[in-house]
């Protein structure tokens, strides 16, 4: 869990930014990214575990209304975060595939995953997203990743691996 928290810490940093005294910095200037991330990891976490305890069972998921949901607050909370933006049609439709297509569908199969399938299995095979959703993102804006990016996607996928391979010899 140390490798990927690292690898979590190392992500939004600048690339010459490395040390304690600047992410102290960098957390006493702005601490609501990390603390959301820290909220987020947790209850997915918690969902991941609960979901196939307690719904294992279960025909349907929330998770399609939930996505709905959280992006209905989402934009109800747009006005009170002021940023530069402007509609027009593509990102409109960048915004109606994200929602429909990969995000809603790769949530109902991981809830579908984890309620029925191999935890082991899907964990694994998620141990890629960090570094594939980076190349994607990458790409698609035109941003050069830093190798400090590479190297928190490589530490996080490390630490899943870890954890993994210590929940497999310990489930042994």
């Amino acid at each position: 869990m140390g490798l990927a928290l690292v690898g979590a810490v190392l992500a939004p940093l600048r690339l010459d930014e490395y040390s304690g005294a600047a992410l102290g910095a960098s957390l006493r200037s702005n601490p609501w990214p990390y603390l959301l991330a820290l909220c987020a990891a947790a209850l997915w976490a918690l969902y991941s575990v609960l979901s196939r305890r307690w719904a294992a069972d279960a025909e349907g998921g929330a998770v399609p209304l939930f996505a709905v949901a959280a992006g209905l607050a989402l934009g109800a909370l747009r006005p009170f975060f002021p940023a530069p933006m402007a509609w027009t049609v593509r990102p409109v439709v960048e915004l109606g595939f994200m929602a429909l297509l990969p995000t809603l569908v790769a949530y109902a199969f991981w809830d579908r995953a984890m309620r029925r399938g191999n935890v082991t299995l899907v964990a694994a095979l998620s141990y890629l997203i960090p570094v594939l959703s980076t190349l994607v993102i990458s790409r698609y804006l035109h941003v050069r990743v830093g190798w400090n990016v590479w190297l928190a996607c490589g530490l996080i996928v490390a630490g899943a691996i870890v954890c993994e391979r210590a929940v497999v010899r310990a489930a042994a």
